[in-house]
């Protein structure tokens, strides 16, 4: 047989002690009064005295344990995870403590895993390069991550996405997200924004939560993709063009000549020349795009050896000292001196002086001069080469780079260029470590390219060290 309980053996303890004072009580009643009326008297005595001793007994075993497992379970409702019964009874109040006590430990593990679960979803969400949001069901923000935070303006919690961001598209795909009962997806909105005084390009995915309703929305800055596209389709247009003038005139060259234009020798021998030469300007642009391509792609893998600038500089300069001729073009060396070797590429060290030479020789006017300059510091070495003539506008500058970019279209033309380069030079000098830069003045024109030291100083290794 069970043993009875801690709280049994109190209630029954008390009912036993009531029932034995009754016994005694009617005894004696029956002994020393014979009279009814004072029987009934004597037996609402005893009725008092047995619930007040009940209620004693009731209030020690039940009332007061009771109220203390009411506060701790009140605490824990509350939040107050630290509240504990640290009951040692043996009874079914004990049992209902220390069941309490578990469930307390149970919730403040379960919140301490939620915290940090939370503390990964904020770090995931704060490392991601797109902007993120959450809304409720009204479209509130209530979560964003530094992403977007850095976005916008204005401190984006519990505004709407139309106060934070204003497009009318995006907002309505929230609200649709919202309204969406069958949580079946989302919908992607393309919009301009304006972000540190640059007006950018984004695309959001926006969809429905799957509890609570509300949406959330994903912002990715496409501006670089954007960009690209349109480099993509200005080098296509601006390429079938280029490609297209120098294959129109052999065509129409060669029709005619095959037309009867070929009996007459000077006819003819003239009309082989302009072939040839749109021959030569095709070959060249397919050349340059063939390098450009190269440059774009190889960057990883370029090997880097000692060069020197001051021999590779006077290599190219002999070269094109007959076209500057022919232009009555001084080209001096005077001021280049003498250079420490630089860590780049051989073949791209002269493709890159080719294109800047050439290019200055290109647009010196006749009579004009031409000059290199170089410098070097501690850590790196740089080269210039110098122009005189009618300069850059400064709105053409920071464009020069471009591909197919011309300041005078009709000119560049004339003399023969391809557009291409200029952005040869860009690409390739960055593919080998170094940087290029452009300077139009007081009717000079300058482009440096500066590269690392191939050895630097025992000073300055000291000095980093």
């Amino acid at each position: 047989m069970e043993a009875p309980s801690g709280l049994r053996r109190s209630v029954m303890f008390a009912t036993f002690t009531a029932m034995a004072l009754l016994v005694v009580t009617l005894w004696v009643i029956e002994d020393d009064f014979a009279d009814a009326h004072s029987f009934l008297m004597a037996g609402g005595l005893v009725a008092m005295v047995v619930g007040v001793l009940l209620t004693w007994g009731l209030t020690r075993t039940l009332v007061h344990p009771a109220r203390e497992l009411t506060k701790v379970a009140d605490a824990l409702a509350t939040g107050n995870l630290a509240a504990r019964t640290r009951s040692s009874r043996r009874d079914e109040l004990g049992d209902i403590g220390r069941a309490l006590d578990r469930l307390a430990e149970q919730l403040t593990e379960r919140q301490a895993t939620l915290r940090a679960q939370e503390d990964r979803l904020t770090t995931m969400l704060d490392s991601m390069a797109e902007g993120v949001f959450v809304t409720d069901e009204r479209g509130m923000i209530d979560l964003t991550n530094d992403a977007l935070d850095a976005m916008v303006e204005i401190e984006p919690l519990g505004r709407t996405i139309i106060e934070v961001i204003r497009d009318v598209d995006l907002h309505e795909a929230v609200m649709d997200a919202i309204d969406d009962d069958a949580r079946q997806g989302g919908r992607e909105v393309a919009f301009d924004y304006t972000v540190d005084d640059s007006l950018r390009h984004f695309v959001a995915q926006v969809a429905p939560l799957e509890l609570g309703g509300g949406a959330i929305g994903v912002i990715h800055d496409v501006t670089k993709h954007v960009a690209a596209d349109r480099v993509r389709q200005d080098f296509i247009a601006n390429a079938s063009h280029e490609l297209r003038t120098p294959v129109t005139a052999i065509r129409g060259y060669a029709e005619t000549l095959a037309g009867g234009a070929a009996k007459d020798p000077k006819m003819a021998a003239r009309f082989l020349d302009v072939i040839l030469r749109h021959a030569g300007r095709l070959e060249a642009l397919v050349d340059d795009m063939v390098t450009l391509s190269r440059a774009e792609s190889e960057r990883s893998e370029i090997e880097k050896l000692p060069v020197s600038l001051v021999a590779a500089a006077l290599e190219v300069v002999e070269g094109l000292s007959g076209m500057a001729e022919s232009r009555e073009i001084t080209v001096s060396l005077s001021e280049l001196g003498t250079l420490p070797d630089v860590l780049a590429n051989p073949r791209g060290i002269d493709q890159v002086l080719i294109n800047l030479v050439d290019n200055a020789i290109k647009y010196t006017p006749q009579g004009g001069r031409v000059w290199l300059r170089g410098e070097a510091t501690p850590t790196h070495v740089s080269l210039s080469v110098l122009n005189s003539g009618p300069g850059i506008p400064s709105k053409h500058v920071a464009r020069v780079f471009e591909r197919f970019y011309r300041v005078d279209a009709g000119r560049s033309r004339e003399i023969g260029g391809t557009g291409l380069g200029l952005a040869i030079v860009k690409h390739l000098t960055a593919s080998m470590g170094g940087r290029i830069e452009v300077a139009s003045r007081n009717e000079e024109t300058r482009f440096t390219i500066t590269f690392p030291r191939a050895e630097a100083p025992a000073s300055a290794e000291s000095a980093q060290a």
